[in-house]
């Protein structure tokens, strides 16, 4: 019984090794975003917002203000909407035969079709702007970039930190295909939520604390 037992433990396989860990540490290998707090970087939206007007000023003055109007429209239509839809509700949910009802609320729900046109209207105007800005932003930052480098005296390329600092410049140009859209919703986001509230604030002020409780989960998401 005794002499059974070494062969059992030989033909038992080992188990497997734990999983090697591979990790590395120095001056450049440390993610930014992973010590930055939420409302460190909520600070910086102003700055790169500011920064983002200016290339986009400096590159296309009319398409700027395209934006910048369609921006206002957007927030100005989303108040009619929402005021409209409150006053279209008051009939349809009152009393009365269906047709009385929907008469009452035929003024309202033209307001609100308007209201909606004129939103559409003003995204794609936004639209038109915002590509007419981003090819050219993007042909002027690239071309920053070349001239950049091609001014750089050649020891520059053995310092360290030049190759990240390189390579960071090199995304930064490919973000400006994409920075011009992503401002652009950003502010037509917030105008919409600042209406929103100022919209729901008038007509009933409680629901305005169920506004920001709906947002809550997103903004807890985020830290």
């Amino acid at each position: 019984m005794t002499s059974a037992d070494p062969n059992r433990q030989q033909t038992t396989a080992p188990p497997p090794p734990p999983p090697a860990e591979i990790t590395y540490s120095g001056q450049y290998s440390v993610n930014p975003l992973a010590e930055v707090s939420f409302p460190r970087m909520c600070a910086q939206i102003p700055s790169v917002l500011g920064r983002i007007a200016r290339l986009a000023w400096r590159t296309d003055r009319r398409a700027v203000q395209f934006l910048l109007g369609c921006q206002v429209v957007t927030g100005v239509s989303a108040a009619v909407l929402l005021t409209a839809t409150a006053r279209a509700m008051r009939p349809v949910l009152g009393d009365g035969s269906a047709g009385d009802r929907l008469r009452g609320a035929v003024p309202a729900l033209l307001v609100v079709a308007l209201a909606a046109a004129l939103g559409r209207g003003a995204a794609a105007v936004a639209m038109y702007a915002e590509r007419r800005i981003t090819p050219r932003l993007t042909t002027e930052t690239d071309s920053s970039l070349v001239e950049a480098v091609c001014r750089v005296e050649a020891s520059a390329y053995a310092e360290e930190g030049f190759s990240d600092r390189h390579e960071a410049a090199e995304m930064g140009v490919i973000r400006t295909q994409v920075m011009v859209t992503d401002a652009q919703r950003f502010l037509s986001a917030l105008i919409r939520m600042v209406t929103a509230g100022g919209v729901l604030s008038v007509l009933n002020p409680l629901m305005l604390p169920l506004l920001l409780l709906a947002v809550l989960p997103a903004r807890v998401g985020l830290s």
